[in-house]
């Protein structure tokens, strides 16, 4: 990975500490939220190996706010070492504000070599918003990759803002984007990071200004079905939904 990784985190953490929401009267209150992440490499020889995950985000992340997942896709060379790629995302979540990098590098090294690394992320998070009117403010910086970003109120039925289609090296800032007090939200966002090498990282930060994020943990009835639809049918509802957030 390259240096900018780490300029990215500094520069997360001096967002987070400034933008601290003390006097915030509004409650993000989730609802749920969903991801599906795969990362790996496609090798000369054409197939495809990857590793995926997928389930609620913050209930994974717990308490720490703070994730770290790595999906691999290796081969064995003709000396029988493997090799292949890998797609990473660091994700972090403070009381006002949220932000994900997205990257990919190489895994090992052999003259075959791979013909693409990569990762994909897709996440949706269900929200509303109670006790006052919240603002929200966010950055998408799409390095190597790409990117879609979609503020849907349920509520209304109507887009509150859509990124469209972001490709490599675009920027897109929607400042003070109004979260009315009682309405009901959903962000959906789909990143995906590939290059025939180290790339450079998408990273998406958001920050909730006059309000905080409250996060309910899951009861024990629903982590039991979540878990009934993972091992029935696993990733299929995340998989389809990503599809079709990408086709629209």
């Amino acid at each position: 990975m390259k240096i900018i990784k780490y300029i990215y985190l500094a520069f997360f953490l001096l967002l987070s500490i400034f933008s601290c929401s003390t006097f915030a009267t509004a409650i993000v209150k989730t609802n749920s939220s969903t991801y599906f992440f795969e990362g790996g490499a496609k090798f000369k020889d054409g197939q495809v190996k990857t590793q995926t995950s997928s389930g609620d985000l913050f209930y994974t992340m717990g308490e720490n706010e703070r994730w770290d997942w790595v999906g691999k896709g290796a081969e064995k060379d003709q000396y029988n070492e493997y090799y292949g790629g890998y797609g990473w995302t660091s994700i972090k979540r403070t009381t006002n504000s949220f932000n994900q990098l997205v990257g990919q590098d190489y895994y090992g090294y052999s003259d075959n070599d791979t013909v693409l690394n990569f990762m994909k992320s897709f996440i949706e998070w269900d929200f509303t918003v109670l006790n006052d009117n919240a603002w929200l403010d966010t950055t998408i910086v799409t390095g190597t990759g790409s990117a879609h970003f979609n503020l849907f109120n349920i509520t209304s039925g109507i887009d509150s803002f859509d990124s469209g289609n972001l490709n490599s090296w675009e920027i897109f800032e929607e400042h003070h984007v109004l979260l009315e007090q009682g309405n009901r939200y959903r962000i959906s966002s789909l990143m995906n990071n590939s290059a025939g090498g180290d790339g450079w990282e998408i990273y998406n930060y958001l920050r909730f200004d006059n309000a905080s994020i409250s996060i309910a943990a899951p009861s024990t009835l629903l982590v039991f079905i979540f878990g009934l639809m993972v091992l029935l049918n696993p990733q299929k509802y995340l998989i389809a939904r990503s599809r079709k957030f990408l086709n629209t």
